[in-house]
């Protein structure tokens, strides 16, 4: 694809414009996410037992929200799981997942039950995403044409639309390949390959800012590190968009990103030859130089989200009305 003639800083401005505008004026889109699976925790003691183990706090479900965004963190206060927990009923909840670490966040949730009365177990329905100019309209219709759906705004911000849990019928008519985009030009990481496994910290993940962790709520695992950077006030570096030439030859993972000066400030976490990627960055230092960031011999840039709060209440999932 050829570009307008244009010089190097504005051409990469273009990408961004272009990009995020591809998104933002499609009509709406049903994508099914072949990457993400459910678990079932049920029982008298599900809520109870998750609240031990996640950032967030259960009693949004409790109090009527439909679903809610979490991470599931070590004892070192790293991320290992994110997470978005839909309450199918008071003592049932399906646990959403990257598909790749099902069967290791089923053993984590195996490994703390001890003698909790609750069942895990895998859960087969497919999971959706809609998402589009005209989402709202369309999810109104998809829940009349389909009493099996389960239907609830994405939690972690509107621009990302809708969840949608299929429990039966047929499926909605589904596109593919552009919700990733979608996600990556937001500056949302998601899965355990943007989202290392004890290499990331929750708040450098953005999850404060996607109302995925209370700092209000009593402890669980990991609990410590996280309270203590909340409250301290630093963090230096967040999970951010990257927008480049679109490239068949993709730079690896963890790859460095560097300045003008050549100084290191940050690390890719994910790309796609569609010129979108999501980098964790040194966020002072590269909003000082946004256009003119290089990874190897490519140009990047990047900008500040447009959803980050300046200074909001972090814990209070999105609305579903």
């Amino acid at each position: 694809m050829r570009l307008p003639l244009l010089n190097r800083s504005s051409a990469v401005g273009y990408l961004i414009r272009r990009s995020i505008s591809r998104f933002e004026d499609a009509p709406c889109k049903v994508e099914k996410l072949e990457n993400r699976s459910l678990i079932k925790v049920y029982g008298a003691e599900a809520s109870s037992f998750l609240q031990g183990l996640i950032t967030n706090d259960m009693r949004h479900l409790e109090e009527g929200a439909l679903s809610m965004y979490c991470m599931f963190l070590n004892t070192k206060g790293r991320v290992i799981f994110d997470s978005i927990i839909y309450g199918e009923s008071k003592e049932s909840f399906l646990v959403e997942c990257d598909k790749k670490a099902e069967a290791v966040l089923k053993k984590h949730l195996t490994m703390y039950k001890v003698r909790r009365k609750i069942g895990i177990e895998t859960c087969d329905y497919p999971v959706l995403a809609a998402f589009g100019t005209s989402v709202e309209e369309s999810v109104k219709a998809l829940a009349k044409e389909n009493s099996s759906l389960v239907i609830c705004r994405d939690p972690r911000i509107k621009q990302l639309g809708f969840r949608i849990l299929l429990k039966g019928g047929e499926h909605p008519r589904c596109t593919s390949g552009d919700y990733k985009m979608l996600r990556m030009s937001l500056g949302v990481g998601e899965g355990v390959e943007e989202l290392p496994s004890g290499n990331c910290f929750p708040l450098e993940a953005n999850c404060d800012y996607l109302h995925g962790v209370s700092f209000h709520k009593g402890c669980y695992i990991g609990q410590e590190l996280t309270a203590r950077t909340h409250h301290t006030g630093v963090v230096r570096k967040r999970l951010m968009p990257v927008f480049f030439e679109p490239t068949q030859k993709l730079p690896a993972f963890d790859s460095p990103i560097t300045d003008p000066s050549g100084k290191n400030v940050g690390k890719l976490r994910g790309a796609s030859e569609a010129g979108i990627g999501v980098a964790l960055l040194r966020v002072a230092e590269v909003l000082k130089e946004a256009e003119n960031l290089t990874i190897g011999n490519l140009k990047l840039k990047t900008k500040r989200p447009e959803w980050w709060p300046s200074e909001v209440s972090k814990d209070k999932p999105v609305s579903d009305q």
